[in-house]
């Protein structure tokens, strides 16, 4: 079943630049709240500009008839000292970033009941 998610709240950290909302605003889906908690660190780190950055964060999910769970995680952008490249089919991808997003273990319930 797959799930949707937003963005409920961003902290910049470690001198990371701050990121508002609106500029991460959207749904993102993902089969559990870490594959989607991943899809949107790479967006904020991608909003962000830079090439190294940590950011905490919480993403509610909204999806219809589940309870609007938050977690929270943090998200550390590390660039590589040489770039990586994979071959998948026919593409060759050039990685540049490595991306580590864990859960901090903070759950909450949409009303601020943990």
């Amino acid at each position: 079943m797959m799930r949707y998610f937003k963005l409920y709240s961003v902290t910049a950290e470690g001198g990371s630049p701050p990121i508002s909302l609106e500029d991460v605003s959207g749904r993102y889906k993902g089969k559990n709240a870490k594959t989607a908690a991943y899809k949107i660190f790479c967006k904020i780190c991608k909003n962000a500009a830079v090439t190294e950055c940590t950011y905490v964060f919480s993403i509610q999910e909204i999806t219809k008839n589940l309870e609007n769970t938050i977690w929270e995680f943090r998200g550390t952008r590390y660039e590589l000292d040489e770039p990586k490249k994979i071959t998948v089919g026919d593409k060759e991808i050039v990685m540049k970033f490595i991306n580590n997003v864990s859960c901090t273990g903070q759950i909450y319930m949409a009303d601020g009941v943990p």
